[in-house]
């Protein structure tokens, strides 16, 4: 998958997950919340392509998201906290941050 059509594809899924929230089904939500999305995949693609023996390499520095804006562990954090302390109000206030910042994504550029 390309970055742009993974940004697109992390953009529905952050869609999804507003729609979850916005129902308050918890349990659909964190299973959902908590896989990998596009972003996540494609960084792996571009692992895989490198050519390079298998060493440990984390997909986080190869993810356009996290060189755009510092990734998905911090939201995702605060989305957890807030989900555990019921308050559905702040976890759609994070969804919303992060689709700005996906949005945002220069999903046209290899990152290396």
């Amino acid at each position: 998958m390309d970055w742009e059509k993974a940004k697109v594809s992390a953009l529905e899924r952050w869609g999804n997950l507003d729609k979850l929230a916005e129902a308050r089904d918890a349990e659909a939500f964190r299973a959902t919340l908590l896989d990998a999305c596009a972003f996540c995949a494609t960084a792996q693609e571009e692992i895989d392509s490198l050519g390079v023996p298998k060493v440990k390499m984390y997909t986080c520095d190869y993810c356009r998201g996290y060189l755009d804006f510092g990734g998905c562990q911090e939201p995702l954090d605060s989305i957890l906290k807030a989900l555990d302390a019921g308050d559905w109000a702040k976890v759609r206030e994070v969804i919303k941050q992060v689709q700005g910042l996906v949005g945002q994504v220069k999903a046209s550029q290899h990152t290396h």
